[in-house]
């Protein structure tokens, strides 16, 4: 069985969201664990992709959306 591993960033991390996805078995972490707090949008998803982490932000700006479709086209289907 495949598992998501889930990686919140400070737009959507709450400490009860990240307590109820843990309390129903998700792996999950959050910038704050992580110490990414005020790194830019492409360093999240930089630390995301080398993590093997799924990104859930609340806000997405354009120049991330082109920097995940760039670094998704860069990846093979095997890899993920």
């Amino acid at each position: 069985m495949t598992v998501i591993r889930f990686y919140l960033d400070e737009d959507t991390t709450s400490k009860r969201l990240l307590q109820a996805l843990r309390n129903r078995g998700a792996d999950v972490v959050s910038i704050f664990e992580v110490g990414m707090l005020a790194q830019s949008d492409e360093h999240q998803l930089e630390w995301a992709l080398k993590n093997q982490r799924v990104i859930t932000p609340n806000t997405v700006p354009p120049s991330t959306k082109c920097c995940a479709l760039r670094y998704t086209s860069l990846r093979t289907p095997n890899s993920l």
